[in-house]
């Protein structure tokens, strides 16, 4: 999972202002009528292809490119119903927002993640348009939160867990929602590692051959697949001096 910048993203003037009349609609309607509405349009479809483009063409939580074949815009607060509250209406006032949309691939949308979104307080949950969204704590990690980002890592078997004290269960409870540890994404990760370690190897056996370290460094750019992996596995690394001076290079040391 890397940062995504979604409030630097800007999309078409034609897409907003549609946004912007469909939201005025859905405001005027029953529950009802809106949940039949919003099960209709396809507003966050016409907008999927700039958001790809904009996050790398890749899931924006698990980074394949390849594993999870169907790419999807995800509500990350759910627009129709929420699984956890099964009175709550969704976040349907959410539905026209571009800043909660996510690409997401298959598995962890549609096999997985869906309606769901638990908060760490379920009495804080906003349920009409009027409550601050600021005040919720979303379980799920997000991949548009820089700080949710930095709590997840990998282990060199190409397995997701937490890079730090788990307490609240938010890093555990994501990998699980968003299926990160499925076999797919395990193994690719996992062959990815034997990948940069190789590399690394042979950058450090022959210090004047740069193209093993542009090797490494390919796998560490935000368009690459699995690349917060990929700054695990060379994190993992920096007793050398050369791998330090390459984190520093690219702004990865923390």
């Amino acid at each position: 999972m890397r940062y995504i910048d979604i409030a630097a993203f800007r999309p078409a003037n034609t897409w907003s202002i549609n946004a912007r009349r469909l939201g005025a609609l859905l405001s005027k309607l029953s529950c009802r009528a809106r949940k039949k509405k919003l099960s209709k349009v396809r507003l966050w479809g016409k907008i999927k292809k700039e958001l790809l483009i904009y996050g790398n063409h890749k899931c924006w939580y698990s980074e394949c490119k390849s594993q999870g074949f169907h790419y999807s815009v995800d509500h990350f607060r759910p627009k129709n119903a929420v699984r956890e509250s099964p009175s709550h209406p969704g976040y349907w006032w959410l539905a026209c927002d571009y800043t909660n949309y996510r690409i997401s691939c298959q598995w962890c949308n549609s096999d997985k993640k869906g309606s769901h979104f638990p908060l760490i307080d379920e009495k804080k949950r906003c349920q009409s348009v009027s409550d601050p969204i600021t005040r919720e704590s979303p379980v799920l990690l997000d991949p548009t939160n820089p700080a949710d980002v930095k709590l997840l890592t990998f282990k060199i078997d190409g397995s997701a867990t937490s890079s730090c004290e788990d307490s609240d269960g938010r890093v555990e409870t994501s990998i699980k929602m968003l299926w990160l540890n499925n076999i797919g994404f395990v193994e690719a990760r996992k062959s990815l590692f034997k990948e940069i370690s190789m590399d690394i190897e042979l950058a450090e056996r022959y210090p004047k051959e740069q193209r093993f370290k542009d090797a490494i460094l390919r796998h560490l750019r935000p368009d690459a697949e699995y690349s917060a992996a990929a700054i695990a596995c060379v994190k993992t690394y920096r007793d050398k001096e050369f791998i330090n001076r390459m984190l520093v290079s690219i702004d990865l040391v923390e």
